[in-house]
């Protein structure tokens, strides 16, 4: 895949990939900075067009952003002047597509509840903690029902404490969506402890250069990360990024 730049440069940015992601599955992508992943992400959500190849949800071509798509990226990126409830119902408010307003509502107070924030509703995002924003920017990106969502680092500015609690956080909202999660990280401990399935890619212009099974029973647990079998993973994957 090949994405042009502003001033008309033609990056290649992906190269010789096909990549296959089941219904339902929860995978990562590791890589070295810059070796496409966000830009792997982009395209399926719509927001880079390739200059080549192409990108399919549910067998229909990705022709730009749709709601079937949510999105969680490492900032937030909230309305400051927004309630948490108005930001969490944002995208179903936008484009063309009329929407009740008491669905919307019913909706965001399901989510509010999935994600633990039932009584803050009415706050705005200067009264959050790093962990409270984001848990609001998944809770958004879950309004619209979508079948994907593509995570972009998005714990990657928090706390280790806080970053495991919202592992476990994403995992049960993840079993109670069914959406079939794509995960970009550098953290290799990460990627193990959420994901199906890992994919390792190489440095630009990235191809995929390991796509590994994970195993490890679920639901996992603080023990799941003490398990030889988490120890070899890891080992395994650090390899491949490495070699």
């Amino acid at each position: 895949m090949e994405f042009q730049t502003r001033d008309r440069h033609t990056i290649r940015a992906v190269d010789t990939t096909s990549l296959t992601i089941p219904s339902g599955q929860f995978i990562s992508v590791l890589g070295p900075s810059g070796c496409g992943k966000s830009t792997l992400l982009r395209m399926i959500a719509g927001l880079t067009a390739p200059t080549s190849g192409s990108v399919e949800i549910g067998g229909e071509a990705v022709a730009g952003p749709s709601r079937k798509v949510g999105i969680a990226f490492q900032t937030p990126s909230l309305l400051e002047w927004y309630t948490v409830t108005e930001n969490i119902a944002l995208p179903a408010r936008m484009g063309r597509r009329r929407v009740d307003k008491r669905d919307v509502e019913r909706r965001v107070e399901e989510l509010l509840t999935i994600v633990n924030l039932t009584a803050l509703g009415g706050k705005y995002p200067s009264e959050l903690s790093g962990g409270m924003r984001q848990r609001v920017a998944i809770a958004r990106s879950l309004i619209t029902d979508p079948a994907v969502i593509l995570m972009d680092e998005p714990f990657g500015a928090l706390d280790a404490i806080t970053r495991e609690h919202m592992h476990d956080e994403l995992l049960a909202i993840w079993r109670q969506s069914g959406a079939t999660v794509l995960f970009i990280t550098h953290d290799i401990a990460e990627a193990v402890y959420l994901s199906d399935r890992i994919v390792v890619m190489s440095p630009r212009p990235g191809r995929i250069v390991a796509d590994v099974a994970n195993e490890l029973p679920r639901p996992r647990g603080t023990a799941t990360r003490s398990l030889p079998e988490f120890t070899r993973l890891t080992s395994e994957l650090r390899v491949h990024i490495n070699h």
